[in-house]
């Protein structure tokens, strides 16, 4: 996937691999490219997928009654979608809406937590989970739980 490496470093998240692991997330993953005003995640499909945006935006919004009410905004850099896996929700509780042309690497679940298995630089440190979020900073501290998928591959 040319032209992945340099934006996914741009997520802090993963700004302290290799580009040999860099490599390696991103043959995980599936690029997309939602145009302005698409719809790429509704509210209530399935939580199979989380999101690394490696240039755009994105205005996650929620149904309340007839109105749409906008939850976030995620740009270029962040890394959302991952707390229904990681809290093992089975549904998306917000949609997600380009707004602006944008790049994604969309990893499966089964990708991310191979990724968390295999990078303490990501995780934090193996065995320890908690998500601490500020703006402008996020730390993703996670434990895997007893039934994590685990392929048992080796990673580089």
């Amino acid at each position: 996937m040319p032209g992945v490496i340099d934006p996914l470093r741009r997520v802090p998240l993963f700004a302290r691999l290799t580009d040999k692991q860099l490599r390696w997330i991103a043959e995980r993953g599936e690029e997309g490219w939602p145009e302005p005003g698409e719809v790429y995640r509704h509210e209530g499909d399935p939580a199979d997928q989380v999101f690394a945006m490696l240039d755009g935006k994105v205005r996650v919004t929620q149904k309340v009654g007839e109105r749409e009410v906008a939850l976030a905004t995620y740009g270029t850099g962040s890394f959302f979608g991952e707390l229904p896996t990681l809290l093992d929700i089975p549904r998306h509780f917000a949609g997600r809406r380009a707004t602006r042309r944008s790049h994604l690497l969309v990893l499966r679940k089964d990708g991310f937590w191979e990724i968390l298995r295999s990078y303490p630089a990501v995780s934090g440190h193996k065995g320890d989970v908690r998500v601490e979020s500020k703006p402008g900073d996020t730390r993703l501290h996670v434990r895997l739980p007893a039934n994590a998928p685990d392929d048992g591959r080796d990673t580089p």
